[in-house]
């Protein structure tokens, strides 16, 4: 009898099925920030330009950070060549592999291990620690040039009402809209635009695709009433997630989350202010993530399951 496929491999094989897997760091319409880059050589300049201008109050900073600043930021997700494939996608994974979502009690919490798993979701990556993310954008890249990429970081700051925890309904919402078709999706993004007055609001959610949207999320919140803010739909926020799962916990997890908007609007959200970025040169990445590991920043931390574990094992006695 064959071994069972990990979640990993079945995530990997749904990704390959229905689109190109390719995360991406700048938006379609030219690069997401308009301050200058500034370019760090070493761990040291780099925790300067983070100190050099604090948070402010009731302000959430998060870093990104990617192995080739050619990319936008937008998940790969967004970036389908097929009809239907972020739903599609989910529904093969939790078919194949019910049981490793078992405990999961929403939709969000549904996407945050399917990410885990390698799959790709509407959910973006960043973490509290900045340490963590330059560590993500000093690995190692070859484009399709063949040449070597500089690594990127960006630096968000997000204001207190954009900022949700897990259970958040707001949360809730954008995150089944995964559940949704191409063309559901299409009419929310469609029908909520422009939607401000009480009866727009009141005609947008008779509409079926948010009918049906409210209903995916009665699964998870059977108390839940249709009172969705077609707004809510067309903003970004950070969600905090819970601590459910240990690689979350060392790597100060959370994620930025977009309804219809596809984060093709990231660098003008008024609520996600102050952003910065900061170039790190493909040759100093060796360097930087060699101090970083003096600092216990490094694969065997970050990625604390026992196939990483295993995997950094082998490196030093083969």
């Amino acid at each position: 009898m064959e071994p069972r496929p990990t979640l990993t491999k079945l995530a990997k094989v749904n990704s390959a099925q229905y689109h190109e897997f390719t995360t991406t760091l700048f938006s379609e319409e030219g690069d997401i920030l308009s301050e200058p880059v500034i370019e760090v050589h070493s761990v040291d300049k780099f925790l300067n330009e983070i100190f050099k201008v604090p948070p402010a109050k009731c302000v959430t900073r998060c870093f990104r950070g990617q192995k080739n600043v050619d990319w936008p930021v937008k998940p790969s997700v967004f970036r389908k060549t097929s009809e239907n494939a972020e739903s599609k996608m989910l529904s093969d994974l939790f078919l194949e592999t019910p049981g490793d979502f078992y405990e999961d009690r929403t939709m969000f919490e549904k996407l945050v291990r399917a990410q885990h798993y390698e799959l790709p979701t509407r959910i973006l990556d960043v973490s509290l620690n900045p340490l963590v993310a330059l560590f993500f954008s000093t690995e190692n890249h070859i484009g399709d040039d063949s040449m070597p990429k500089n690594g990127v970081l960006y630096i968000f700051d997000v204001e207190e009402d954009r900022t949700k925890n897990a259970d958040s309904d707001i949360i809730s919402l954008i995150s089944n809209l995964s559940r949704l078709s191409d063309k559901d999706l299409d009419d929310l993004k469609k029908n909520s635009k422009d939607c401000k007055s009480d009866k727009q609001k009141e005609e947008f959610r008779k509409t079926p695709a948010c009918e049906k949207l409210c209903q995916f999320v009665r699964m998870e919140k059977p108390y839940f009433l249709n009172n969705v803010d077609p707004l809510d739909l067309r903003r970004y926020y950070l969600a905090l997630p819970y601590k459910a799962n240990r690689r979350i916990i060392a790597q100060s997890g959370a994620f930025i989350v977009a309804g219809c908007l596809e984060y093709t609007g990231l660098n003008r959200s008024r609520n996600f202010s102050k952003t910065k970025k900061i170039l790190i040169p493909h040759d100093k990445k060796e360097e930087i993530r060699s101090h970083l590991d003096q600092l216990n920043i490094n694969t065997k931390s970050l990625f604390p399951e026992i196939v990483s574990a295993a995997r950094d094992i082998s490196k030093r006695y083969l």
